[in-house]
């Protein structure tokens, strides 16, 4: 999979990447409050290696989605991030 040549995971998919609301944990969906354990730590690893990025921490948009999606589906992705 190229994830730069798809188009951004459909923000109706974020919800299952995030804890469910009876747990108690604050989540706001397209931030990182919140997250699954294993979305969260995907998005540590590609945002300190093949994706890093400046400004808002709280928040992550597009490829990381499909990023997230792809690893947590078992399916290799190849990404031409700059």
């Amino acid at each position: 999979m190229n994830i730069v040549l798809e188009n951004p995971l459909d923000e109706n998919d974020y919800p299952a990447y995030y804890e469910p609301a009876h747990v108690g944990i604050p989540r706001v969906f397209g931030g990182t409050q919140g997250l699954k354990h294993h979305p969260a730590v995907i998005t540590k690893i590609t945002r300190v290696t093949f994706m890093p990025k400046s400004g808002n921490k709280d928040k992550f948009r597009g490829l990381y989605w499909n990023v997230i999606s792809h690893v947590m589906n078992g399916n290799r992705i190849k990404c031409y991030c700059y």
